[in-house]
């Protein structure tokens, strides 16, 4: 969970104590998982806060303590459902031939841990997450073993194994 004074996000209303907009993608500091509607909490005296989704993963009472002065709106992304609509276009575009083109590259073993389709089940992997703009072409795909592919989870490495901006095969 992100905490701090971090609600540096442009917003804006259509009508006075209404619902927040934006064009930015909305995450929950609990499940991290990105929403298309989100509750902003924080208290501008202490400058701490978070976003939550709906889910309500906390009591708000835990965290504030009694009679705290706490500011509280809702935020929508009004770009949701165009962003999902684009992700689930650019997953359409990953055909079976494409599929086993990337296995064969990768010598059909994970270009991680080295494990072969004896060893684990292959999957093809987006180094650069749809979720983030990675397109399926396979300059941004590799091979991952079921383990390497869920132990990273919408990140990206370097050569080296670290999680960071991501690494991109050549084309």
């Amino acid at each position: 969970m992100v905490w701090g004074f971090l609600f540096n996000m442009k917003t804006w209303q259509t009508e006075c104590n209404a619902q927040h907009f934006t064009k930015e993608k909305l995450y929950c500091d609990f499940c991290k998982k990105q929403t298309e509607t989100i509750i902003e909490v924080k208290n501008p005296f202490h400058r701490i806060g978070f976003y939550c989704c709906f889910n309500l993963h906390t009591n708000f009472n835990e965290i504030f303590e009694d009679k705290e002065f706490i500011i509280v709106r809702m935020i929508s992304d009004i770009l949701f459902n165009k962003r999902k609509e684009i992700q689930e276009k650019e997953r359409t575009k990953s055909t079976y031939k494409l599929r086993y083109k990337i296995l064969q590259r990768d010598n059909f073993k994970c270009v991680l841990c080295g494990n072969t389709s004896q060893q684990s089940n292959l999957e093809i992997d987006h180094i650069v997450p749809i979720s983030e703009g990675g397109k399926t072409i396979s300059s941004n795909l590799r091979t991952l073993c079921f383990l390497c592919n869920r132990g990273k989870f919408n990140e990206r490495e370097n050569q080296g194994g670290v999680l960071s901006q991501g690494t991109m095969y050549p084309k």
